[in-house]
């Protein structure tokens, strides 16, 4: 099932968009296009992907994909070359949601890292529908939570990560969590400053982030919450590549394994597990640190 989302809805942040790069034609009139894919853990030994049924899933586009090594496959795309970019893109991005779930998690699509790709914001918003309406709010409280460290750098106060994570395991329901980040998002305020510096752009994706995810927690919104995750996602992305961050093992990695993680957990136990918290809390000590960098320091700061 396949909800009904205005991706273009939200405008309080500049999203790149991914596009579809020049390919190679053939002389039956077809263009060839080889995406790199990396995953987000090593595929399995003797990985053998012949019984996929890639070919099933678009009439006009073919798909072949090799092992390259533990964590990089290759997938070859062959269309016709009359095909529009964007629909080349949306028959491609079908194929790699089915690579995700029927072989493994999948991290980079070519430059892009899958969790900003249209067709893995529907898987995301499919898994927190599966989450109990009674639960599912504290599904963003645990993200926002995650991120809380840079939030808290960002807006020039002293991280209160663990008292967070204390509120949420007595009532994921508690007015207190909403009035700690609604005073955050305040903070957070996007000077009247015109440009396009990095800290004032990483300013407006946090502030969404909050805008969004406390809303959604108040109404139920599994559009607004969802889309405040991938804030988050896109906050630490944009800072890690902004300082060098080998994109193979930074936070925005193991956040994009964590909110997919805390999502099948609280659909299945519909109640915070000690995983779920035990993974925030490991995850904020990691970025306290991160924050706490000469390097890191310097890009939330310069203007």
């Amino acid at each position: 099932m396949f909800m009904s989302f205005d991706w273009n809805n939200f405008d309080a942040v500049q999203m790149n968009v991914a596009s579809w790069p020049l390919g190679e034609p053939d002389m039956s009139g077809l263009v060839r296009t080889e995406w790199e894919i990396r995953t987000l853990a090593e595929l399995p030994d003797g990985l053998l992907l012949d019984h996929l049924n890639l070919h099933q899933l678009s009439g006009d586009m073919s798909f072949d994909l090799h092992v390259l090594g533990p964590r990089q496959l290759s997938m070859t795309c062959m269309c016709p070359e009359e095909m529009p970019g964007p629909v080349r893109l949306g028959a491609a991005s079908v194929a790699w949601r089915f690579v995700d779930e029927q072989v493994a998690r999948l991290w980079m699509i070519g430059e892009y890292p899958r969790a900003t790709l249209p067709e893995f914001m529907r898987q995301r918003r499919e898994l927190v529908e599966r989450i109990p309406a009674s639960i599912r709010e504290a599904w963003v409280w645990l993200s926002l939570i995650r991120s809380e460290p840079l939030l808290a750098e960002v807006a020039e106060r002293s991280s209160q990560a663990e008292y967070l994570i204390s509120v949420l395991q007595d009532s994921p329901k508690s007015p207190d969590l909403a009035e700690y980040f609604s005073e955050l998002e305040s903070r957070l305020s996007v000077r009247a400053e015109t440009g396009l510096s990095r800290p004032l752009e990483l300013r407006r994706i946090l502030r969404a982030a909050v805008e969004f995810g406390v809303r959604g927690a108040s109404d139920g919104s599994v559009d607004s919450i969802a889309y405040a995750t991938e804030r988050l996602f896109d906050a630490l992305f944009l800072l890690e590549r902004s300082l060098g961050v080998e994109v193979s093992g930074g936070l925005s990695m193991e956040e994009d394994r964590a909110w997919f993680d805390d999502a099948v957990s609280l659909a299945e136990f519909e109640s915070l597990s000690p995983g779920v918290i035990d993974r925030s809390r490991s995850f904020c000590i990691q970025l306290v640190d991160f924050c706490s960098r000469e390097s890191a320091q310097f890009a939330l700061r310069n203007e």
